[in-house]
């Protein structure tokens, strides 16, 4: 993609007036989105299409489902496991020295 981006820099730069400004400003007064831009939007489209639906065939390639009925690694023991407090941020708050 490295060499998509160059050529749309060179490109824009070749356009007479607009040798002087920035690439984001280039493109912005060719009215034109940045490459990296356009994947993001073809991103999200894809996305809110999955989510809409639009790939009901195709969805169940797009996850693997894990074949065993228990949603704990542990065996589902939580009360054996010492739960220490944590602060706000997750981290474990400091020693109290008496």
């Amino acid at each position: 993609m490295d060499l998509l981006e160059w050529v749309q820099r060179r490109t824009t730069k070749m356009i007479r007036g607009l040798e002087h400004l920035s690439c984001e400003d280039r493109l912005r007064e060719l009215g034109l989105f940045s490459l990296e831009t356009r994947r993001l939007q073809g991103d999200l489209i894809a996305a809110f299409q999955y989510l809409k639906g639009a790939y009901r065939k195709d969805g169940d390639k797009l996850f693997s489902r894990a074949c065993c009925d228990r949603t704990r690694a542990s065996g589902g023991q939580k009360a054996d496991r010492q739960q220490l407090p944590t602060s706000a941020d997750g981290r474990k708050p400091e020693e109290t020295k008496p």
